[in-house]
């Protein structure tokens, strides 16, 4: 899954988000495994993926933003920030979400810094272990990384999250 923000440059953001907003017939996004994150209305952190972001567009703004494109584009400026309770219908069922509060002394932390404390550095890439953490940790740490325009996966077999900068050839 993946991360959102408008930290990154104007023609990254239109790439990623076009790229992301490619859903076809209610079929999941073919980008649904990366995590993104949203800072929410009321200054918690939304960590989820692409199908949560998609069905919260349906059920809560599609008539306010006729195009779903223009959706991603205000979420990534933070033109728009999601309500946490317009997210509590769907803990029952099959989407991936999780709530957590910004941790204070990371989220003042530059990138450079965050990179040298808290990340593996692995080639062109990071590795972000999860025993090392608390969650509040982890989700600043991936949040701050996305907002400069880092993707996050997870490692289900090894336990990490993959940290990698964007760039437009890994998605075709």
């Amino acid at each position: 899954m993946l991360l959102l923000s408008s930290c990154k440059s104007n023609n990254d953001n239109i790439d990623f988000i076009k790229k992301l907003s490619t859903v076809t017939n209610g079929l999941p996004s073919p980008y649904f495994n990366y995590y993104l994150y949203f800072e929410l209305g009321d200054g918690d952190l939304l960590e989820t993926n692409i199908d949560l972001v998609h069905e919260l567009y349906k059920d809560y703004y599609q008539h306010q933003y006729k195009d779903f494109n223009v959706y991603l584009e205000d979420l990534f400026n933070k033109k728009l920030l999601l309500k946490s309770m317009d997210l509590a219908k769907y803990n029952r069922q099959d989407y991936f979400f999780t709530i957590n509060k910004f941790d204070n002394e990371i989220d003042k932390m530059n990138i450079s810094n965050i990179q040298k404390k808290y990340l593996i550095s692995e080639k062109q890439s990071y590795i972000l272990p999860l025993k090392k953490y608390k969650p509040t940790q982890l989700r600043t740490i991936l949040y701050k990384m996305f907002s400069h325009g880092y993707l996050i996966n997870f490692n289900d077999y090894s336990g990490y999250y993959y940290i990698s900068k964007y760039r437009e050839n890994d998605f075709k």
